[in-house]
Parts: structure tokens; sequence; C-alpha cells
């Protein structure tokens, strides 16, 4: 989180940059990173974008996360700890949560969790699900309508390239 604390912020530091249009987004695991640092520094980032975020590595694949992790059963508190669920209500930046609802690598209960923890603390968010698209949802018009709905969003936000 620290290192793209420090990315944000040298951003900002330069003249050329306009520090309200600063955004961050990522997949999967970046999904997770985008939730992490809204959580970790409200106000950094002018929006984020989550796509088929991991939000609790118990719902994770096993082999992946016991390699770094070990077993819940033996390291709970790192379990909680790494969860972007329990910090959710610290998001306070515009958020939009974009989910394949067949994906099979981030299964989407990771997200389903999240927008009830966020809806239960009254948090604002914007949420765009594929029915029947994966962790890859790769076809053409599904992308192009994907970027449409960021670039739309961020739009909404009045984080748009210059002209």
């Amino acid at each position: 989180v620290q290192d793209q604390k420090a990315g944000a912020e040298y951003l900002k530091s330069l003249p050329f940059e306009d520090p309200r249009k600063i955004a961050i987004y990522g997949w999967s695991y970046g999904g997770y990173m985008t939730l992490k640092q809204l959580e970790a520094d409200p106000g950094l980032y002018a929006a984020g974008i989550a796509g088929a975020p991991v939000t609790k590595w118990e719902l994770y694949d096993t082999f992946y996360t016991e390699r770094y992790m070990g077993t819940p059963q033996h390291d709970a508190a790192a379990y909680s700890k790494s969860d972007a669920i329990a910090d959710a209500d610290r998001i306070s930046d515009p958020l939009l949560i974009i989910h394949g609802m067949s994906d099979d690598n981030v299964f989407f209960e990771n997200s389903s969790e999240l927008i009830a923890k966020l809806q239960h603390d009254d948090r604002p968010f914007e949420m765009m699900l594929y029915p029947g698209e994966t962790h890859r949802s790769g076809t053409p018009k599904m992308l192009a309508h994907r970027w449409h709905t960021i670039l739309n969003f961020l739009g909404a936000h009045g984080i748009v390239a210059p002209r």
C-alpha cells in the first residue's frame, strides 16, 4: 500500500498533473489493492475502480493463499488483517466495482460480501455485473462495454483527459 501511496503523492507533486484527476484501477489482486488504498488513504485518489477484487483471502484459491499466508486455522490474524472488508467503511471516494458473475478465479462472493458491507455502512458505490462472464471477460463486445463503463464513471466524477 505504501508504494502505491508514494506514487500517487509523487504524481500530485508534479506541476503538470491535476491532483483532482488521479484515480486508481486494478483487476483481481489489483482490485484488492485498489480497495486497500481507498481504505488506507481516503481522499488520496479522486476515484477507484476495483475489478474482480479479492476481498477475503479465505474465499480465494487455497493453494495460492496458503503458500503465502498459511492456513486460516493457523494464522487467523493474518487473514483478518489482510481482509478488504473490515475497513470498507473507510472508503469515501467514488468507487466502481466490476465483476463477472461466473468468475472461476475470484468468486463473485468476494464482491457480494463487499457490497453487503458497503450497504450496511451506508457507503455509496457503483457496480457493473457481467452475468455469465468469468475472470477474464474478454469478448470484444464485453471489453468495449467495460471500458465505456469505466470512462463514463470517471467522467461522472470529473476525471477526464485534458483536451
